[in-house]
């Protein structure tokens, strides 16, 4: 495993813990944490869209393909 992606695994959990345990903690839902998610996925998508002068609907697709691709991963790995 390249030190890219051991550090893009490690920084992953650490956010996904940061955006998760605190609105458990506090009572919140399913519904809450995607809420969230959304609001951090649409300044990425801004900063990344402005950072490389594309269209953020580029952005956003690039986004979701990779997403896509992790959660597949995620699926064979968890079988």
């Amino acid at each position: 495993m390249s030190d890219a992606t051991e550090l893009h695994n490690k920084l992953a959990g650490q956010i996904v813990r940061s955006i998760v345990t605190p609105i458990l903690e506090s009572g919140g839902s399913r519904a809450a944490i995607l809420v969230l998610t959304e609001s951090v996925v649409a300044g990425v998508v801004e900063f990344c869209a402005l950072k490389d002068d594309v269209a953020r609907e580029e952005v956003l697709e690039a986004l979701i393909e990779g997403a896509r691709q992790r959660v597949e991963q995620l699926k064979r790995s968890a079988r």
